[in-house]
Order: C-alpha cells, then structure tokens, then sequence
C-alpha cells in the first residue's frame, strides 16, 4: 500500500500527516504477519472460555490496578536496579506471579479471549533529561498488531517525581488515526497536540492516573494515543514493563518449558516467530464436519491439514499414512507452515521413495499426477487476479478514476484482453446481421478492406429494391442483398439456403406501396411478382458465392426474440400485417442460440475449411418486445442481450476458428456519448471506435 502524506497548518501549528499509516501498520501486523490469523486460532482452541465480557480493560484499551506489588518491594527493586550487578531475568521470575496475579491475569484473558504471552520485559530509569530527544515523550501509538497490551508498573509514585503515562482514549485516538497524526513519521510528532484535538471538536485535556508505589496501568499501545511525561527536575521516574501477545498457551507454561520474555523491546515478526513455534491444543472446539481455514494460507490445525491431504488425492489410505507421518514429523506445523511447504514436502517424499531406477508402481504415479495437478490448479487460482503475465494488466479491476494509486478511466480503454491476427486488409471479409452489422460494413468498405460484395444492384429501373440503398451506390448494405438479420435462426437459414441444405417454402407479403418483400429478407421489396422470381435463383448463388469466398464473415446478433412459422423458420424481423394467423412468438435460450449459429458456422466449415467467424453483439436495443404482457421493453431487452451474450461466450470457448468482438462492451460502457438522438442507435464516431478496435483485435498489418 503506497504511504498518502498531507500537511495542514493549525492555529499556525503545521502539522505532518500520514493519512493511511494505521492501516498500513494493521495491515502489515495483522494480515502479512498472520496476527490476526493466528488470534482468531487461539480463540477458538483454548481450552477455558469463562471469560468476562467487559470489564474497563475492554470497553476503555486502558486500566489501573492498584497495589500490584508492595512498596517495600518496589523501594528493594529501586535500588537493585541501580545496582551493576542486577540480575534482571533472575528478578523477573519472581516478580511475574505477582504481577499477573488472578485479578490481572483474568482481565488480560478476557480482552484477548484466549492465553497469552509476556514476550519482552524493561526496567525503565526516565529523568527530565529525556525529554526531548526520546520518541516516546511525544503523543503517539505503538506500532504493532491490533491487539496486544502494554504493562507498566510504577515502582515509585507519580506524586513523587512527577512524571506519569499520560492517554487519549479511543475515541479521540481514532480521529487522530483518520486525520493522519497516529503513525505520522517520528520526527513529526509533538509533545503538545491541544491545537489539533481541538480542530477536530474533542478536549485537548489528557487522561492520567495518580499511581502510587507498585500500581501498575494496562493499555492496548496500538488502541489509545499515549506519551511518557518526564519526572521534575532532579526527580526519577522508575517503571516495569512487559509486552504481551495472544497465545495458544498459558504464559507461565511458555516461561517454563518453551522460553522466558526477552529483556530487550522485540520486533513483533520476531515476536511472531517464537510464539508460531508453541504447539496449538487439538482443535478439539470444532465439530468433526467442521474446517478450519486460514485466511493466510498458513496450516494450523490437524484438522485442516488431513482436509488439504484428502484435496490433493483420491486414495484415502494414502491420505492417512501421508498425515501421520507429517504430523509425527513436524507436530507443531513449524516447517510445514503453508500449502506452498506443503507442496514441497509431498515433491520430496515422491523423490525419495518412488524406485526411479526400478519399476514405477500405478499408485505412485497416480499420486503424483494428482499433486501436479493440485499444484497446478493452486497456481492458477493464487495468480487469478495478478496483473503480472496477463496480456493485459488493466483488463483484471473494473477502471476506478478515484483509485488512489492506480485511477483509471473506462473511457479510455478497449474492453479486450487478446489479439487475433486472423487477416489483412487483402483478405476477403464479409457480413451480416442487424442495423449495427450494416454501420460495420460500411466503414469496413470506406477503409477499402477487401470486402466481399456478390450482389449489386445496378440498374436505376430494377425491380429489387434494398431499404437505404440507391443502384450505382459504391458502398452496399451487406455482401448479399439478404437484408437485414436480427436473430440466430435466420443465419441457420442462410446457410441452408446457400448449400441446398434445406428448401424454405417461398413466401411473398404484400406491403403497402403495391411492392412485395420476402419475409425471410428483411428491408428487401419487389415491384412485382417477376421480379421476386427472377430474383430468388441469383440471390442464393450470391450467398453461396459470399460464404465459398469469405475468409473471416462479422456477424452482429441482435434479439433473442423472433417470430417462427409453423414450419419452424424464422422470419427475419417481425411479421408483415396479415400475418399473424402463420406465426407464433418465440424467446429463445442461451442454448438455442449457440444451436442455431453452431449450425450456421458449421455448414459453411463444411465447404469452405478457410472460414473464420467473428461473433458482436449488437449494442442498439429493442425497438419493441412481444412480451409485454410480462415484461417492460427495457427489461426484456437486457435479458436478451445477457443471453446472447453468453452464447457468444460458449460458441467462442467451443470453436476454434471463432472469435468475439467486444463491441457491445465498447458502446456500452466504454464510450462517453454513444448515442444518436433516438437513444438506440450509435454515432458515426462510436463506430469507427469499434472499427479501430477490430483493426487492433484481428488486422495483422493495416498501413
């Protein structure tokens, strides 16, 4: 997490933020350190869990505890402290018992809710001289994990030398940490910070205690803001600390058969590192059909450990040797620590008892299979969402302007991860689909691609006529006068028609204007019957002539919804008035559609093998939907659109020579202003974007 760092004068103050230091420490203790972790393990292992559920020490970070050891003990530890020849770690064990007496033992046990460690010690001699130079005498918080304690014991009382621990509580030690002063750089921190607690609406007044001799305050050093207040003049000011830490053991266990605290302050991963050498107790609080998992990867359980074993490997018997002998090899999970060593123990064991020289076994193999595959599988899933080695590191996390350290625009991306450079600008390109398939092919013939055209009309008196299309135009609607297609069946069609693959009844409506059109050619009219007839034999050779000679055909689907005869043929778009006696309403399924486009691709395979496919998704929505007995136009056009789209995702995973565009993305999200007036059809300039962005996905060389 990169470190956020601001500065604001107060009342003339400045001051010197670091905005996210708190959680920078939370996280780098609690979660890289596997604190967090390993106190919720603790919690849930141990034993005893009588514990109190409040009391000062948990509703406030901080108490007193009153005559914690006598005065006469505290004046003969004084004065063997000044002594050169003070045996501290000798002292310690007796003086532990006394100050971890029942009535502190159980608050400490409440607050961590499980046992505890006393990690390192300090006798602590502070006089007015150490005012200045010494971190501690400005206001800050200790840095370490979120839940570990603090003992200071005064050996002589405050009312006689002066100094004291002074305290915000955690209210105002929480402002501070969201205003950035907790965990501010050290040279920034300051012994008074009235000016700034009183900007942020809180009284600047501190919080003391009048400690006697032998008193002793209990605080969580990482939850309230505290500093050292030097002694008078000439004045001492002596103390006893101890740090303490959740533990899977009681403390005075540790301190006798493991190891005694440290007479030196510790670093808390040096810290962490003794404390995950203890034994945890058998998480014997877990019901059998109940799994521990850490949420850092770090094996703690026995029980967690035979449940990755029996995730690696089918043979059970297998499994449970395999767990004996790692829990007889390394009881405490200390070299064992993650799956990752895990891994590597079970590749060490095959190495070594697998006979390389003699007669592989079927057991072994397959155990060994199965571990290359887990391993296999737990680097994909550890790497999902690493940018690192991905095509394209900005395609992972949906673009977030407001990033604080990585913003991005989703305006200024193309919504793909791979390139496909199936073509050139010679290879012959064709098309269809619905209105939007017409705008691509218009650019795809402006940018003189080689875009196959097998049908022109020519001739100003012919009796074919192609909505939006003038004989002589240079620039045709689509590479066939097949007119306009708007669901999956019609190119199944298409197909068939082309290849004699199936002979649709001929039907010819009559629309107004005295012109005819063929329902199955959408946009397409005829001056009369002739011409439709003279039409219907050349036409079919033209698709046939457009799928034999195309190497890469775009094809845009549109609906999911669609009109079908009795027969089972779609018509291309929405019936013709008088219609409706032939027809019925159809919504059509995700695998309906793949069906019918797998077909539509696969014969054309059949006979031209050089056929690739690149499938869009057409972004203009529904003009109208035939189920407006049950859903709004705007509802069932998301639905189609949602289900086409993942057609388009099965037919691309499924098929070698086919491909995805993501134009409906582009539009879509991708695109500040996409829109025609009409709020259905898209600018010129949005379909050049999708035009360059297939040029980027497809074209090898486009100079």
């Amino acid at each position: 997490m990169d470190i956020i760092c601001s500065k604001k004068v107060i009342n003339g103050e400045e001051f010197n933020f670091v905005m996210n230091g708190s959680e920078i420490i939370r996280i780098g203790h609690d979660v890289n350190e596997g604190y967090k972790d390993r106190h919720q393990l603790y919690q849930r292992c141990v034993a005893n869990k009588n514990f109190a559920k409040t009391n000062d020490l948990i509703t406030h970070s901080v108490n007193r505890i009153e005559n914690v050891l006598s005065p006469e003990e505290c004046k003969l530890l004084i004065t063997e402290q000044e002594s050169e020849n003070f045996n501290h770690k000798t002292r310690l064990q007796t003086l532990l018992p006394k100050i971890l007496n029942q009535k502190i033992d159980s608050q400490i046990k409440s607050y961590f809710k499980t046992e505890y460690a006393v990690t390192w010690y300090e006798f602590t001699e502070v006089t007015a001289e150490n005012d200045e130079p010494f971190y501690y005498t400005k206001w800050h918080c200790d840095g370490g994990p979120s839940k570990h304690l603090k003992v200071i014991v005064y050996l002589n009382a405050t009312s006689k030398h002066g100094g004291n621990t002074f305290f915000y509580p955690k209210e105002k030690t929480s402002a501070l940490k969201e205003q950035g002063y907790i965990f501010c750089k050290l040279h920034d921190r300051k012994k008074d910070i009235s000016s700034l607690l009183s900007y942020l609406g809180f009284d600047p007044v501190p919080e003391q205690f009048n400690l006697e001799s032998g008193d002793a305050i209990i605080f969580n050093p990482f939850d309230v803001a505290h500093r050292c207040d030097v002694p008078k003049k000439g004045q001492k000011r002596y103390t006893l600390s101890l740090c303490l830490v959740p533990s899977p053991l009681p403390w005075d266990k540790i301190n006798h058969s493991y190891w005694q605290p440290a007479h030196q302050c510790l670093s808390f991963q040096d810290i962490q590192k003794s404390i995950s050498l203890l034994p945890i107790p058998d998480d014997s609080n877990l019901k059998e059909d109940t799994i521990l998992v850490s949420g850092t990867g770090k094996i703690q359980t026995k029980n967690e450990l035979r449940y990755l074993l029996k995730n690696i490997f089918s043979d059970d018997a297998y499994v449970t040797d395999m767990y004996q002998r790692i829990i007889e090899f390394d009881p405490t999970f200390n070299q064992v620590t993650d799956i990752n060593k895990l891994i590597q123990l079970l590749k060490n064991s095959f190495k070594a008892s697998i006979p390389w020289e003699g007669t592989l076994k079927s057991f072994d193999t397959r155990n060994l299979l199965e571990l290359a595959e887990f391993e296999e599988s737990n680097i994909k899933s550890t790497t999902c969402y690493n940018a690192q080695g991905k095509p394209n590191p900005n395609a992972i996390f949906w673009p977030n302007p407001t990033h604080p350290s990585a913003p991005q625009n989703k305006f200024e991306q193309l919504p793909y991860v791979i390139k496909h450079p199936i073509m050139t600008k010679e290879t012959p390109i064709g098309s269809a689909g619905s209105c939007f398939a017409f705008e691509i092919s218009k650019v795809l013939q402006q940018d003189k691609y080689n875009y196959v055209i097998s049908e022109r009309i020519i001739d100003p008196n012919s009796e074919v006529i192609v909505d939006g299309y003038k004989p002589g135009d240079e620039i045709v609607k689509f590479s066939a006068n097949y007119g306009v297609i708007f669901n999956s069946p019609s190119f199944t069609q298409l197909a068939e028609k082309a290849f004699d693959k199936r002979k649709p009844q001929k039907i010819l409506a009559h629309v107004p204007g005295g012109l005819y059109t063929d329902p199955y050619r959408e946009n397409v009219f005829f001056k009369s019957i002739d011409a439709y007839e003279q039409d219907y034999d050349s036409h079919i050779k033209a698709i046939r002539h457009t799928f034999l000679t195309c190497e890469v055909f775009v094809i845009t689907l549109g609906l999911n919804e669609c009109w079908m005869l009795k027969d089972g043929t779609a018509l291309s778009r929405n019936p013709k008035s008088g219609m409706s006696h032939l027809i019925e309403h159809k919504v059509l399924s995700v695998s309906d559609n793949v069906k019918y486009i797998q077909k539509f691709f696969d014969i054309i395979k059949e006979f031209n093998p050089k056929f690739k496919l690149v499938i869009t998704l057409s972004p203009i929505p529904f003009m109208a939907t035939g189920r407006g007995n049950s859903h709004h136009v705007i509802e069932a056009n998301t639905h189609s659109k949602a289900v086409l789209r993942v057609a388009a995702e099965e037919l691309v995973q499924n098929n070698k020579d086919m491909y995805y565009l993501p134009s409906y993305e582009l539009v879509t999200e991708c695109s500040k202003n996409p829109w025609e007036a009409d709020h259905r059809h898209v600018t010129q300039e949005t379909v050049q974007q999708v035009i360059d962005m297939f040029k980027e996905m497809f074209v090898m060389d486009d100079k």
